[in-house]
């Protein structure tokens, strides 16, 4: 609940969808789990049904409060900005429509500048900020605002390979815990 009320007032578009998509996940691998359990089945989906509907019923009623809210403008912005696109003419119009989004999409361009003049090891962590003056000088000294690029600007291909074995090495042995039992 902290989560989610710290997302709501920091307007967090990235907040609202890691909870929405982190929460779907879960109710879907729950229903899964309780439908193999179940002994009776067909009251189990009769069930599922009805708190489909009421979710449902909430998500609408949930949307109509959300079209007033500061998030539905900025998802709009967001999406007007996608629309008129980063390399086309009318780029000016897309800073001023959603300005954090030009500012985002220039960070990867630039990251990706960055990675390249520094392709094995990065720049050191946390020097994106600094490094980022030298490539757009009217740029805020902020990080990347992309983890992807964060990563493979600061630490290189070698680090960013090695920082994402660790998620292969869990997975892999998951999946293997699984399998066995």
């Amino acid at each position: 609940m902290i989560l989610v009320y710290g997302i709501i007032k920091t307007n967090s578009r990235q907040g609202i969808v890691l909870i929405s998509v982190s929460t779907l996940i879960y109710i879907c691998i729950r229903s899964v789990h309780n439908y193999t359990n179940s002994s009776n089945k067909r009251k189990f989906l009769f069930k599922t049904f009805l708190f489909a509907l009421g979710v449902t019923s909430l998500l609408f009623i949930g949307f109509q409060y959300f079209q007033n809210s500061s998030y539905y403008f900025r998802i709009q912005t967001l999406l007007s900005f996608v629309k008129v696109g980063v390399n086309s003419a009318s780029v000016n119009f897309a800073k001023i429509v959603d300005y954090s989004a030009y500012e985002r999409s220039q960070f990867i361009i630039y990251g990706i500048k960055i990675w390249l003049d520094n392709l094995f090891f990065g720049v050191g962590l946390d020097n994106f900020r600094v490094v980022i003056k030298q490539y757009w000088p009217i740029s805020n000294p902020l990080y990347s605002h992309n983890n992807y690029i964060e990563l493979l600007s600061t630490i290189g291909t070698f680090g960013m390979l090695a920082y994402y074995s660790i998620y292969y090495l869990v997975i892999k042995r998951l999946i293997n815990l699984l399998k066995t039992h």
